[in-house]
């Protein structure tokens, strides 16, 4: 299989994956369980849309046409990776909130959320990326020179 045939697949399963989390969210019969930051602060949905697919569209076409460093490579496929395994966290809490019914009573302030977010995002997702970058840059500095030489 061809490197950009990865490539597109790659970018399919990322955007398969946004349109799960769409879908179910969209779905969902209440909304006033949405942590996302885009729609809490702007309250539409179209808004938060239309962000995400712009994202979606330059993070893809970022991992398709990119080819000057490996590094920067690197950090688009954990990107990438990143949200799908996001947008597919997000889905199924989507479907789960739509199943359990939570009362009412159960939603976080605004400021709540996001702090929630934050921090899930944080410990989640942030901190396993930077040590993934840390230490893609640490193996590129103590190795590449033997690449080199063998090359």
């Amino acid at each position: 299989m061809k490197t950009q045939t990865r490539k597109y697949l790659f970018c399919t399963l990322i955007i398969l994956m946004a349109v799960f989390d769409t879908i179910t969210f969209l779905l969902s019969t209440t909304k006033a369980f949405e942590i996302n930051p885009i729609y809490l602060f702007t309250g539409s949905l179209i808004i938060t849309i239309i962000i995400k697919i712009i994202a979606l569209v330059t993070l893809c076409a970022l991992i398709i046409k990119y080819k000057k460093s490996e590094t920067i490579q690197f950090m688009l496929t954990l990107a990438g990776l990143y949200l799908i395994i996001g947008q597919l966290l997000g889905g199924i809490s989507n479907i789960n909130t739509h199943y359990e019914q939570p009362l009412e009573s159960q939603v976080m302030e605004t400021q709540q959320a996001v702090q929630t977010y934050s921090y899930i995002t944080l410990v989640l997702f942030y901190f396993p990326m930077i040590i993934s970058i840390i230490t893609f840059m640490l193996w590129r500095w103590m190795f590449q020179e033997r690449r080199e030489k063998n090359e």
